[in-house]
């Protein structure tokens, strides 16, 4: 096989390579790092990319890559090259923080919402992300993003393909599939629409239209906590048996289940939240769900589910203000 390289980083086969690409400076001209774990097998396969930390206080994925890379994948035995990027948003890391709050204007600097538009000349949350697409990604075949729940609630695990909306080749497609039937995640999030009533965000198909690369994300816990690192490790490691790129047998969760829309349920008035029930919660439309009081008890709010379905990600803080989220159900097909 040939030698990875990455900016300054080159990983030789047979080997485990830990290093770091200098992605800017801090004002006291001290580098900012991005660090850089590459497995890289003696025999042939595909090369697959794991990458997380774009939302620097989503620590779960990087304590997945450390796992993977020290202590599941051997390079004398591995068919193929793994390269982790267990942190990518690094500034954003250091302050435990979703975006790089060092970083004017903090509401524009998402890193992983600047993928397709970033400038290698912008912000350094640009940068980060250029860096990702531009020099990370075009080394891979496979793409596999690690992510957790944002402060204030915790997900269920499930996993994120392209669905429908993308248009892509059927040799891609074929691709996608199998990182899908493989992850071994009991819930798979494949959008049927661009657009729904209560929608949780989007469906961006930049990795499979832009880039042409096969892409899944997996999602578990909550930051900035590491609980949920094993399932992402075990959902890794699935897909590399998969692709064949290591030997065993794929452990599922459970029956998978494809989620044709991410529905979000908010508070609307402001107070204590008082939920009925947590995580894989299959409620019926109209169903109450909790309420939100006030802090002289009364009702603010009564919630009730606006679709059927089953409940992924549910608000772990106490106090919700107007526009809260606090709970996203996931709508089988």
């Amino acid at each position: 096989m040939a030698t990875i390289k990455l900016r300054n980083v080159a990983a030789l086969e047979g080997r485990k390579t830990f290093d770091a690409v200098k992605i800017g400076e801090w004002p006291d001209r001290s580098a900012i790092n991005i660090p850089v774990s590459v497995v890289s097998g003696r025999r042939a396969g595909p090369v697959v990319l794991v990458m997380a930390g774009i939302h620097g206080d989503e620590v779960n994925g990087a304590e997945a890559i450390r796992r993977l890379t020290l202590e599941v994948l051997n390079p004398e035995t591995l068919r193929g090259t793994v390269i982790g990027l267990p942190v990518v948003n690094i500034p954003s890391y250091i302050v435990n923080a979703r975006a790089n709050t060092l970083e004017e204007n903090v509401g524009s600097n998402d890193a992983s919402r600047l993928l397709s538009s970033a400038q290698p000349t912008g912000s350094l949350s640009e940068r980060i992300a250029c860096f990702v697409r531009d020099e990370a990604v075009p080394l891979a075949e496979y793409i596999i993003d690690l992510h957790a729940s944002m402060k204030g609630s915790t997900n269920y695990p499930r996993a994120i393909v392209a669905g429908e909306g993308a248009k892509v080749s059927p040799e891609l497609r074929a691709k996608i599939d199998r990182l899908e039937k493989s992850c071994g995640f009991e819930y798979i999030f494949k959008p049927r629409a661009m657009s729904w009533k209560g929608m949780y965000f989007a469906p961006s198909h930049l990795f499979e239209e832009k880039l042409g690369k096969a892409k899944i994300v997996l999602e578990t816990g909550h930051a900035p906590e590491i609980g949920g690192a094993d399932v992402l490790v075990q959902g890794i490691t699935n897909i590399l048996i998969e692709l064949d790129m290591i030997d065993g047998e794929i452990t599922r969760m459970g029956p998978s289940q494809l989620m044709e829309r991410l529905v979000a349920v908010r508070a609307n008035g402001g107070g204590i939240w008082h939920p009925k029930y947590g995580l894989k919660h299959a409620a019926k439309e109209g169903e109450l769900l909790g309420h939100v009081r006030g802090l002289a008890d009364e009702v603010v709010e009564e919630v009730r589910a606006p679709v059927s379905g089953i409940a992924i990600k549910v608000a772990t803080q106490g106090a919700v203000a107007t526009g809260q989220r606090l709970f996203v159900f996931g709508v089988p097909y």
